[in-house]
């Protein structure tokens, strides 16, 4: 069995138009999840804090605010990929798989490549495997994105490149446990050791994140 480590942080997207962050942290209390990471949230985490044992972090689609305002940088990006690696302070991007295009016979459009996975490798920047993703759509479109996640997985391990899995839930439901999270990393393709760090390594980063503000 493996054994997660305990400073596992789930990153979460919290709408800006309701107040859900205590439902996440409750949620997040069911799930044994140790830690959480509101991507641009708007509550006063310092005041929720003082209500859970859970421990809490910001975080920012901004790729090029300071670490002061948010523990982790966490970017979709787009086409503009490649400059977003070289050319910001991103520490994750995610959902490269859902970038427009036609699957080709023998080679799917899964917006990573070996020159981008090459650059994220070098630059110390991870490739984020979203679960909300995966659980938004169905039928052949999560075929599709699932085969998209298990070629990335692929390029990944070939080239070095750091990987994140987190639930990137937009709503409390959505949220998952880390074992169940490392059972659906095992369904990507990768394997228990990679799974299990690919849970554990967005705790790795706030902290190299924190350090680095000192």
């Amino acid at each position: 069995m493996v054994k997660l480590m305990a400073a596992i942080v789930d990153i979460v997207f919290p709408s800006p138009h309701r107040k859900e962050e205590d439902a996440f942290i409750r949620m997040a209390e069911q799930l044994s999840s140790p830690s959480l990471c509101f991507v641009d949230g708007t509550a006063d985490l310092s005041a929720l804090q003082k209500t859970t044992s859970i421990i809490l972090y910001s975080g920012t689609t901004n790729p090029n605010m300071m670490l002061k305002k948010a523990a982790l940088r966490i970017v979709s990006p787009g086409e503009d990929v490649r400059h977003i690696l070289e050319k910001t302070m991103v520490d994750i991007v995610f959902d490269l798989e859902q970038l427009q295009g036609q699957d080709l016979a023998r080679q799917r459009r899964s917006g990573l490549n070996h020159v981008i996975a090459d650059i994220a490798a070098l630059r110390k920047k991870h490739i984020g495997f979203s679960f909300h993703s995966l659980l938004s759509c169905s039928g052949i479109k999560r075929s599709q994105l699932l085969g998209r996640m298990q070629q990335n997985v692929l390029l990944c391990r070939k080239y070095k490149t750091g990987m994140i899995l987190a639930s990137f839930a937009t709503t409390p439901m959505e949220m998952r446990a880390p074992r169940d999270l490392l059972a659906v990393g095992q369904m990507l393709g990768m394997t228990a050791g990679e799974a299990k760090l690919a849970i554990e390594a967005v705790g790795g980063i706030v902290q190299r994140n924190r350090s680095s503000e000192k």
